[in-house]
C-alpha cells in the first residue's frame, strides 16, 4: 500500500493461501501432542477423527501442496528466488514434522516446529540477499 503499487486480489489470494497450508501443517503435531487433553475435552480434532497416522499425512500432504503452490504461483515471475526459499523450507519443515528423534525433544513443539516460521523468513530473506 505505502509502494503505491497496487496488487490483484488472485495473487493476494494465493499468498495467503500458501501460508495458511503451511501453518496449518504445523499446527497438526500440536494437536497429536495434545489428544489425550483434547479426548477428555471432548474435542475433534484431525488427530483424533482421522488418527495419529492418518494427521501425519494429512500435514505431509498440506506441506507438499504448500510447496507445489508456491512453485506454480513464482515459477515465471521476478520473485522465482523465492521457490529456493520455500522450497528449502518444505524439505526441512517435512524432516521436522517426521522425526521422531526430534520429537523425543522437550523443545520440539514450541522450539522446532514453531522455530519453522522464523526459519521460512529467514530463508526468504538470505534468498534475496544472495539470489
Amino acid at each position: 500500500i505505502q509502494s503505491g503499487i497496487s496488487h490483484d486480489k488472485e495473487n493476494v489470494f494465493i499468498i495467503l493461501l500458501e501460508r495458511f497450508l503451511f501453518v496449518f501443517a504445523i499446527t497438526i503435531p500440536f494437536d497429536i501432542r495434545d489428544m489425550e487433553a483434547d479426548a477428555q475435552a471432548d474435542l475433534r480434532t484431525i488427530p483424533l477423527v482421522a488418527g495419529k497416522k492418518n494427521a501425519l499425512i494429512i500435514s505431509n500432504f498440506l506441506l507438499c501442496l504448500f510447496a507445489v503452490l508456491c512453485w506454480w504461483h513464482y515459477r515465471n515471475t521476478p520473485l522465482a528466488w523465492l521457490n529456493y526459499a520455500f522450497a528449502v523450507s518444505a524439505i526441512s519443515t517435512f524432516y521436522f514434522v517426521n522425526s521422531k528423534k526430534l520429537q523425543a525433544f522437550n523443545f520440539y513443539h514450541y522450539g522446532i516446529l514453531d522455530g519453522t516460521l522464523l526459519l521460512q523468513g529467514l530463508l526468504v530473506l538470505g534468498s534475496y540477499f544472495l539470489l
